[in-house]
């Protein structure tokens, strides 16, 4: 599948990858740390209301994770800004994917998960 024009604006400005379907992206980054540890680090999913609750959102976060882990990444961070209006089932998607809330900085709550 060619980059959507949004996949290439994410490329190109942020500096992100992107993992798209026809019904969904996920934006992501590989963070290698000073520490040794590498982390994938989730910036957003989003999947068509219509598609919702039908198993796409988990497809794309395979595909990611398939990503991490060819990266060796030792863990998945994510953030959840509760200010916006999917920010509750953000949080039960985050929770069903075994992330762990870790803190929250500036309004923004912190998820980790241990790869491997």
């Amino acid at each position: 599948m060619e980059k959507s024009l949004y996949g290439k604006y994410v490329e190109e400005r942020e500096g992100q990858e992107i993992v798209e379907s026809d019904y969904g992206f996920i934006t992501y980054s590989i963070l290698n740390l000073p520490s040794g540890e590498t982390y994938l680090f989730v910036h957003d999913i989003y999947v068509d209301k219509t598609q919702r609750f039908t198993g796409e959102a988990m497809r794309l976060v395979d595909k990611v994770l398939e990503i991490a882990a060819q990266h060796q990444c030792d863990f998945a961070v994510a953030t959840i800004d509760p200010k916006t209006k999917t920010a509750t089932e953000a949080m039960k998607f985050q929770l069903h994917m075994q992330m762990r809330i870790t803190g929250v900085l500036d309004g923004m709550i912190y998820l980790k998960r241990q790869l491997r």
